[in-house]
């Protein structure tokens, strides 16, 4: 007896994965669309052979009505051209018409063509199993965080009764401590950027040169009210260089930080994979571990996050 996939649905996966696996699904359906309309195509002269050559097929009346308004309307170019029917202007914009007719027309049938392409219908809507989604989860995630928790979403979605599936309400529970370390995850990776953006554009070495030649001002200056002014700028410049300086390991303490995170969707992921491989259900310290970690991991990512904003501060 298969599990109830009623217990995991899309909207209670983290959004940002779902719009990756829906992009995943839609841009895979969309290529398979495209080479099954390619095998499926005949060269010009064989398609022309079959209509003209066999005796027993005949055309749509539709195109067949179509067919005779457009030789009708060569005829009368013809026409015109010999004997000059109408004006210049009209005979222009009557040349022209043909060309619209066909842009017109080719617009519309990549239109439809692109209407009648499957596309993902992922909100609302129940994990499936099938194996276009399993392999979006498992290969649409850009970052290692990303792609372990698509592995246990794709574990969880796929547990039968005895596994993991015997208990829904700590399925759920593990579900909702994964989610908090992929969001983590990404504040992290957010400081990261930060951080990496602060020392690219050489902050450190323009803070240097900087502290210099406030040091060679204050030197330089006799008036005790501007020695004081400069005094002041050379403690403030002190404090912003210290902080650029603990850049390097404040990234650290970043990678480190992300790091832990996916040893915990890592934990997660053996948890599952032991239920998957053993006739056991997930059990309440499996999951408690789980959300000890989790503690763990998001009060070490605040301490950090308060390290980021106050050198980010000093630095500005």
């Amino acid at each position: 007896m298969l599990f109830r996939r009623e217990q995991i649905r899309w909207e209670q996966v983290d959004p940002r994965i779902t719009a990756r696996v829906g992009s995943y699904v839609a841009r895979t359906r969309s290529a398979d669309a495209s080479a099954v309309i390619r095998s499926t195509e005949k060269p010009v002269s064989e398609t022309s052979r079959s209509i003209t050559t066999s005796s027993g097929d005949r055309l749509d009346p539709a195109w067949t009505v179509v067919s005779f308004i457009g030789a009708l309307f060569i005829v009368f170019l013809y026409l015109n051209a010999c004997f000059n029917l109408v004006g210049p202007v009209a005979t222009t914009m009557l040349s022209a018409l043909p060309i619209g007719l066909a842009g017109i027309g080719t617009m519309a049938g990549m239109v439809e063509q692109g209407r009648g392409l499957p596309t993902p219908r992922l909100r609302g809507n129940l994990v499936p199993l099938e194996n276009e989604v399993r392999q979006a989860f498992l290969r649409s995630g850009e970052t290692r965080a990303e792609r372990l928790y698509g592995d246990v979403i794709v574990q969880l979605a796929s547990a039968p009764v005895a596994g993991a599936g015997g208990n829904p309400a700590l399925r759920q529970e593990m579900l909702r401590e994964c989610n908090a370390l992929l969001a983590d995850h990404y504040r992290i990776a957010v400081h990261r950027q930060q951080v990496a953006r602060l020392m690219e554009d050489g902050a450190l070495a323009r803070t240097e040169a900087e502290l210099l030649r406030l040091q060679a001002r204050l030197d330089r200056a006799t008036d005790p009210v501007a020695r004081r002014s400069y005094h002041q700028s050379l403690e403030i410049c002190q404090e912003r260089l210290e902080a650029l300086r603990g850049l390097d390991p404040l990234l650290a303490r970043l990678e480190a930080q992300e790091e832990l995170i996916c040893q915990a969707l890592s934990l997660a992921q053996a948890a599952l994979a032991r239920v998957d491989a053993t006739p056991v259900t997930l059990t309440a310290p499996d999951v408690e571990g789980l959300r000890t970690t989790v503690r763990q991991v998001l009060h070490r990512t605040r301490a950090v996050e308060e390290a980021v904003l106050e050198l980010n501060d000093h630095a500005g």
